[in-house]
Parts: C-alpha cells; sequence; structure tokens
C-alpha cells in the first residue's frame, strides 16, 4: 500500500507493518491504524505515523530512555485487550512535545504512554492515575556545570 504523508513524502507499507489502536489516542479517537517509523540518526526516538491522515505523526521515544525509574503496572483489562501473556510482548513509548524549535525543551507525556503488543501490532494509550506523573516531563535537564541538557 502507499501513503502520502506531509513529513516522509510517499511511503509503501503492508499491513502486517501497521500497529492498531482499536480506541485511537486522545485527542485523536477517529486515527486507528499507525506506522512506526524510526527517526533517522537518532534511535531513541520514532515517528507514529497516522495511516488515515498522512499530515498527522507523533514523536514518540521509549521512557525508560530517559526516565529509569518510571512505573507503569499494566491492568489486567489492558492486558487482555492486547491479548498481552507475557512481559517481552509489551513496548511502551510517551509521545513527546517540542515547543516551537526547541528540542532541548522538549517533553514527554508520562500520563498517557502508549503500550503495544509487538506480537499482534495491537496497542493502547494507558491513562495513568499516578499523580506523580503529568504531561510534560523535560526529557533533557539543564545540569549547573554546562546549563545544556544532559
Amino acid at each position: 500500500m502507499q501513503l502520502d504523508t506531509s513529513r516522509f513524502g510517499q511511503i509503501q507499507y503492508g499491513v502486517e507493518e501497521l500497529t492498531v489502536f482499536r480506541e485511537g489516542l486522545l485527542g485523536f479517537e477517529h486515527l486507528k491504524n499507525f506506522l512506526l517509523i524510526p527517526f533517522e540518526g537518532n534511535p531513541a526516538f520514532f515517528w507514529l505515523q497516522s495511516v488515515e491522515d498522512g499530515r498527522i505523526a507523533f514523536l514518540i521515544t521509549d521512557p525508560f530512555w530517559f526516565f529509569p525509574d518510571y512505573g507503569l503496572e499494566i491492568d489486567e483489562e489492558l492486558k487482555g485487550n492486547l491479548q498481552i501473556t507475557e512481559r517481552k510482548q509489551v513496548v511502551v513509548y510517551t509521545i513527546c512535545t517540542v515547543p516551537g524549535t526547541n528540542i532541548k525543551a522538549m517533553t514527554a507525556n508520562l500520563v498517557g504512554p502508549l503500550v503495544i503488543n509487538v506480537d499482534n501490532r495491537q496497542g493502547a494509550q494507558y491513562i495513568l492515575n499516578d499523580y506523580k506523573y503529568h504531561t510534560k516531563h523535560n526529557l533533557f535537564q539543564e545540569t549547573p556545570e554546562t546549563g545544556v541538557g544532559s
């Protein structure tokens, strides 16, 4: 199949490459089918490209790269919905936001992670009720020595 996108131009893909979010994503419930596209030159990031709307792509990352203590308990209902039976089937991503063009101010939404079963490519945005997380966690913290994000 072929998809015209605003960010990547034309993309060729097969149905087996789709990740399906049956409930969509918050604010984008009408979009169900996505492609995971590696971010060229940086293995910490991916693009989650909508197949239904070529203009929509979310920058995502594995939150454990930036927040090693990030805690996430997947409830039995979600495990059942995604047919998760083993830990090795699960990958977790968070949606990132870059304010304007200031990459150093990039944040991650740790309240609404994306949970994906890599075996069947079914995913869901999982809203956490843990108040220690919020929608804008800075990915790059300034260090006193350099003043630059680490």
